[in-house]
């Protein structure tokens, strides 16, 4: 040991002269150690001393609007996204166009639910039973009747009520949308109970002998996709048809939604939403 080695000298001026030295060494070593460390650090090397400093972590508020920032570009992107669907591979026009037959019967078939926005299942029939009570839009009037689509199979299914025809209106290429009574398709808002939220209202069937209809009422404007799905729009309004599952109100039990259009500004609605199969009866 050092202390053994300078008592073997015989010397204390030699021992601690000996330990002077070994201290100047230490240190010289250790500042030679941090100033190759730090170059190290300088040329961002991966250090694994566990003295090493690590780098200052951002501030919290630089974080957070990184964050923020991130999450407005998502939401314009799915914006951009939605505005793209909505203009691509959509081709509105008249009943010729879409090779419509206005002397044939059509079922009305809701597409996919492909976003489970709706809650809603795909397949069920539109169609409207003047026949039920708890449907009557006005029970002083019946003039009038809520519009569902029905789940196929059940007790409310009744093939009469699911027929429709569709008839162009002259001079344009919106179409009228009506049963074999006459009664047509349409939405209105006179009646508080026809109001869903601000962005949509309950559809619903109209006697056309009823008084004070508007004018040009009950006038749909057909547009399909790329795969053959409509898309149906109130003309008067400019909102389309569609059915969902997401308030109370929307359903009659397990086998009736109420239908109703949809404003396509609404907040959260995917450009897939309100999409009809529009099918032609044989026989």
């Amino acid at each position: 040991s050092i202390q053994a080695l300078a008592q073997a000298s015989g010397n204390p001026a030699d021992h601690s002269s000996f330990l002077r030295g070994q201290s100047k060494m230490r240190s010289s070593g250790f500042v030679a150690l941090a100033t190759a460390l730090a170059m190290i650090q300088g040329l961002n090397a991966i250090s694994f001393w566990p003295f090493s400093a690590d780098p200052e972590p951002e501030p919290q508020i630089l974080q957070e609007d990184k964050v923020e920032k991130v999450a407005t570009a998502s939401k314009m992107d799915v914006g951009q996204k939605q505005q793209s669907q909505t203009k691509q591979g959509l081709k509105r026009g008249n009943m010729s166009a879409f090779g419509l037959d206005e002397n044939a019967r059509y079922e009305i078939r809701l597409g996919k639910d492909v976003s489970g926005f709706q809650r809603q299942p795909g397949g069920w029939y539109l169609g409207a039973s003047r026949g039920n009570a708890s449907d009557r839009r006005d029970p002083r009037d019946r003039s009038s009747m809520y519009v569902g689509a029905f789940k196929p199979g059940t007790d409310s299914f009744n093939q009469a009520h699911l027929h429709w025809f569709i008839k162009p209106v002259p001079g344009s290429d919106a179409v009228r949308i009506s049963q074999s009574s006459g009664w047509y398709l349409t939405a209105h808002t006179k009646n508080p109970m026809d109001a869903r939220n601000k962005d949509s209202t309950y559809t619903i069937i109209v006697n056309p002998a009823a008084p004070h209809l508007p004018e040009r009422d009950g006038e749909w404007l057909l547009e399909q996709n790329e795969w053959g799905a409509f898309r149906l729009i109130h003309s008067g309004s400019s909102r389309y048809l569609t059915a969902h599952r997401r308030v109370t109100a929307d359903t009659r039990g397990e086998d009736v939604t109420y239908t109703c259009v949809m404003d396509p500004k609404a907040e959260s609605v995917p450009a897939t939403d309100g999409r009809w199969n529009l099918v032609k009866v044989v026989g």
